[in-house]
C-alpha cells in the first residue's frame, strides 16, 4: 500500500471523524461475542457491546465497546470501517481502516490524537499485607495497565494447607470472566498439581497449598471496570 494512498486515507478518516464525533446512530445489529470484524463487510451500523471473546484475534482496534460503521465504496473490494467509542477516561475514541484487494489496512486512531494519549498504569502494587491467609514469606504483586490486570505470586509461602482463599480483588481489578491457571514450585518450570482461579466477583482461592512449598505464578486478565481511584497495597 503506497504512502500516497495512506496519506489520502488518513485525510478521509479525519474528515469523516469530524462528522462522526458525537453522532449516536440507532443500532442495526449487536455483534456476537466471537464475531471477527474482518468478516463485517455489509454496509450498516453495528453495536459492539464489549462481550468479544478476544478483541485482538477479532481485529478490534482496542478493548473497547462502541459502534462499528461499515461503508462500501464502489465495489465490495473497497470497504471502510469506522469504530467509535468512549474510553474509561470518558474521552471520545475514533479509529478507521480500509479493506482493499490486498486485505485490511491497520487501524488508524484519529481521536484522541495518538501523540497526546497516555496509557493508564497503576504501577506494581504489593498487596501481601492485605492477604487473608498467613504469609510465611514471599509476595503477591498486582498491576493494572489500561484494561489488563497483571498478577504475580513471587515465591509465596503460606502457613496453610489445601484450598485457601487468599484475597478478594476490588472491582477495578476483577476479571471480566473467571481466570484459572496453575502455580509453579519456586525455581521450577514444571507446574505442580496446584492451581488457582479468580472469579468475576474477585475471590482468589489457591488449591493444594502446602506450608513447605513456595508458589510462583505470573498471569494477566482483562478488566473492563472503571479505573481505580486508589490502587490497593503499596508501591512495589
Amino acid at each position: 500500500m503506497s504512502d500516497n494512498f495512506l496519506s489520502f486515507a488518513e485525510q478521509v478518516g479525519k474528515d469523516v471523524g469530524v462528522i462522526l464525533e458525537g453522532f449516536r446512530p440507532s443500532k442495526e445489529r449487536t455483534l456476537d461475542a466471537d464475531e471477527d470484524l474482518n468478516t463485517l463487510l455489509e454496509t450498516g451500523v453495528y453495536n459492539a457491546t464489549y462481550n468479544m471473546a478476544d478483541w485482538q484475534a477479532q481485529n478490534y482496534p482496542g478493548n473497547l465497546k462502541g459502534y462499528v460503521v461499515v461503508d462500501t465504496m464502489e465495489t465490495v473490494n473497497y470497504i471502510t470501517q469506522y469504530f467509535y467509542s468512549r474510553s474509561n477516561m470518558n474521552v471520545p475514541y475514533i479509529a478507521y481502516r480500509f479493506m482493499v484487494t490486498a486485505g485490511w489496512s491497520p487501524w488508524v486512531q484519529i481521536q484522541p490524537d495518538p501523540p497526546s494519549y497516555s496509557p493508564q498504569d497503576t504501577g506494581w502494587r504489593d498487596i501481601t499485607s492485605l492477604l487473608t491467609a498467613p504469609v510465611t514469606s514471599g509476595k503477591v504483586l498486582v498491576r493494572r495497565t489500561d484494561n489488563l490486570v497483571h498478577v504475580v505470586l513471587d515465591a509465596l509461602l503460606l502457613n496453610a494447607t489445601g484450598t485457601t482463599t487468599i484475597y478478594r480483588f476490588d472491582s477495578p481489578f476483577r476479571p471480566d470472566y473467571k481466570k484459572a491457571g496453575s502455580w509453579y514450585i519456586d525455581g521450577s518450570s514444571v507446574p505442580t498439581d496446584g492451581s488457582f482461579q479468580i472469579s468475576s466477583a474477585g475471590y482468589f482461592p489457591i488449591y493444594l497449598v502446602d506450608p513447605n512449598t513456595a508458589m510462583t505464578a505470573n498471569f494477566s486478565f482483562t478488566c473492563s471496570s472503571s479505573w481505580p481511584t486508589t490502587p490497593p497495597g503499596t508501591p512495589a
